[in-house]
């Protein structure tokens, strides 16, 4: 019930009460199906040093919004190759940054 918000029931499960070499998620959005697969659940932290500089004079701040994606769930809907708004704009950022000069100052996802 709260994978989306904090995989509380997989961490209620007891340290080595499950071994195996593969596991396989079972999940389903329909009574009476089941869908086998994986959406993943990793939590990463990492720390690096962040150098800061002030905005120069010429350049010129855009603020992007990316809207209009349909949307669905990881599970269900996983199936239907759906764009996801993050991964789109990383891409755009990344395949784009050197050869338009691209500075990122703030980034905030819904």
């Amino acid at each position: 019930m709260t994978e989306e918000t904090g995989m509380v029931g997989a961490f209620g499960i007891q340290l080595n009460w499950l071994q195996a070499d593969i596991l396989i998620n079972t999940d389903s959005e329909e009574e009476g199906e089941i869908y086998i697969g994986c959406a993943g659940g990793v939590d990463f932290t990492t720390t690096f040093k962040l150098a800061r500089e002030a905005i120069p004079v010429n350049h010129t701040v855009f603020k992007i919004n990316l809207k209009g994606l349909t949307g669905g769930h990881s599970g269900g809907d996983i199936h239907l190759g759906l764009a996801n708004a993050n991964k789109l704009l990383a891409r755009f950022l990344t395949g784009h940054a050197s050869e338009l000069q691209l500075k990122l100052i703030h980034i905030q996802r819904g």
